[in-house]
């Protein structure tokens, strides 16, 4: 039998979530129009981040239901996966960011990868226009 995840754990990793890059928060702060000294309008930089469908509580849903805690590792760990949202909402250039352990990395891409097969995200939004964005997931072991 599958051990489990706590779910709790899941949605805590879930909301440290975040972009990273120029993809800033202080970036989406404002998305008014200003008008400069020359007389041409200027467009602040905001910036909506990329986000699983159904938001926060799908994501930990999703990792709930498929993230296995692997068979012969021991203990509890935090992996840093990070990726690329593409402008079509795939997942791409996963990678673990800090490595703890290989059992536990192995897990936490193959997972980010499985993505793909079932969900498409919504992609990052500047301007108006859909943006490729990295995000970088904590993901949580537990016994």
């Amino acid at each position: 039998m599958m051990k489990k995840i706590l779910v709790h754990t899941a949605l805590t990793a879930l909301l440290s979530m975040f972009l990273s890059g120029t993809l800033s928060a202080q970036d989406a702060v404002s998305g008014a129009t200003h008008v400069q000294s020359n007389g041409y309008e200027k467009q602040d930089n905001k910036v909506t981040e990329a986000k699983f469908p159904g938001g926060n509580p799908a994501l930990v849903k999703y990792l709930s239901e498929n993230l296995r805690y692997p068979e012969k590792a021991e203990g509890t760990a935090t992996v840093y996966v990070s990726f690329i949202v593409t402008t079509d909402g795939k997942v791409g250039n996963v990678h673990v960011a800090k490595k703890v352990d290989p059992l536990f990395d192995e897990e936490a891409v193959r997972v980010v990868t499985a993505m793909n097969e079932k969900h498409t995200w919504e992609p990052a939004i500047q301007n108006g226009k859909k943006i490729k964005s990295k995000v970088m997931l904590p993901i949580q072991f537990m016994k």
